[in-house]
């Protein structure tokens, strides 16, 4: 095809070339298989994909009925998903004999369109069962459907609070919070709030020893930041120098002399005691260490005695890092704290920040989402997000996507 290309486009080749001596200087049949092997890979664009789920299709379909039957909900824009769930169940029930032309087809995938409709205009099953399936798995990952019951599918939005509790709760949360119900009186009052803090901004301008308006512009009369006293300078400086130099593993081993939180790492998942481990307290402790500072066993192994090998690390993991077990060290290292004098200093525990961490995927996640921002266009990320106590303690944490806004 390219050199019928390049033949046709030669500037040196007389226009009035005859079609048969052309065909006979092209190879005609060669040039009949060039055209064969592009139509088979256009084909494959437009037909590939959806020809290979319809072979499987009746493999499909002893997973498909199930599937469709669970309680899925959807966000406000997904109504067509929930109408095609509603079509599909009554064709497995027998309640609808055949797919009805009135049918949804709003969230067929583009690529699924060209195989949706037979010669007679009547919608393929198949074709629109399928779509409706891959519709339903891109939604879960994006949150648009949802399984109310579900822990790892479950509505963002009910995750802070649900519609019919809310309705419940509104006048007496309105009432508790001082904040008028009407969204007129709202306004009206915000208007009002800003229009004060604005005039006690103005009158107060002639005296205010940090800015001052020139040339209708803000200007600062010195640096934002907090100044430090040579005092206050002085005494990090000699808390930072009383202050020993303490490697991981001993500040772990300190820290578990004290609250003993490695005993839930000794037990398994049902109750029984674990298999026998040499180094059992070692290894613990290095398998922390790689998984904590993302080191890796393997290069872990590399970094300690020769008696802790990467086996013995995996090992560790596969036994004792289970959620349950994470879940009760950790109420165990931010209770210990609390019940200490000396953490009353910063907070009495009830108040959280929260900030989130985002990192890298090298693998598929369905909370996995593009953050051009930093990670370019190409590469998913998700969100380490940290729940820290006014204590200094790391109480929870969730991993969430992206795209996910955060304050929620």
């Amino acid at each position: 095809m390219i050199a019928t290309g390049e033949t046709l486009l030669d500037p040196e080749r007389p226009r009035e070339t005859t079609l048969a001596a052309l065909l006979q200087e092209l190879d005609e049949p060669a040039l009949r298989e060039a055209v064969t092997i592009c139509a088979e890979r256009h084909y494959l664009e437009d037909r590939g994909e959806i020809d290979a789920l319809q072979a499987r299709y009746p493999g499909l379909r002893r997973y498909l009925p199930a599937f469709f039957t669970l309680p899925f909900q959807s966000e406000p824009g997904s109504e067509a998903v929930i109408q095609g769930l509603d079509v599909v169940r009554q064709l497995d029930t027998g309640t609808l004999k055949t797919l009805p032309a009135s049918a949804p087809t709003a969230f067929v995938p583009g690529k699924f369109r060209a195989a949706l409709s037979h010669g007679d205009g009547t919608l393929d099953r198949r074709t629109w069962e399928l779509g409706l399936a891959v519709s339903i798995r891109d939604s879960l990952r994006s949150g648009d459907v949802y399984l109310p019951e579900s822990r790892r599918h479950v509505s963002f939005t009910n995750l802070v609070y649900d519609p019919t509790r809310w309705q419940c709760e509104r006048d007496d949360a309105y009432t508790e919070l001082q904040l008028p119900q009407e969204p007129d009186d709202f306004c009206t009052r915000l208007q009002r709030g800003f229009d004060e803090v604005a005039g006690q901004g103005a009158h107060g301008l002639p005296s205010n020893d940090f800015a001052t308006i020139r040339n209708n512009r803000l200007h600062l009369k010195k640096r934002d930041a907090l100044e430090l006293s040579p005092r206050l300078i002085h005494l990090r400086r000699t808390i930072e120098g009383a202050l020993p130099r303490v490697r991981i593993e001993d500040l772990l081993t300190q820290v578990d002399a004290w609250c003993d939180f490695t005993r839930v790492f000794r037990q398994s998942g049902a109750g029984e005691r674990i298999p026998r481990m040499a180094n059992f307290f070692p290894t613990l402790l290095a398998t922390f260490i790689a998984h904590g500072t993302n080191l890796g066993l393997a290069m872990m192994a590399n970094s300690v005695d020769e008696g802790i090998t990467a086996d013995n690390l995996q090992e560790m993991s596969q036994w004792c890092l289970r959620e349950e077990h994470l879940k009760a060290a950790n109420a165990i290292l931010v209770n210990f704290p609390h019940r200490l004098p000396l953490s009353t200093v910063w907070g009495d525990g009830t108040v959280s920040s929260s900030d989130g961490q985002r990192f890298g995927l090298q693998a598929s996640s369905l909370l996995g989402s593009l953050y051009p921002r930093y990670f370019g266009y190409y590469d998913q990320a998700l969100t380490i997000y940290t729940h820290t106590s006014d204590q200094h303690s790391v109480f929870h944490t969730q991993v969430i996507s992206c795209s996910v806004r955060e304050a929620i």
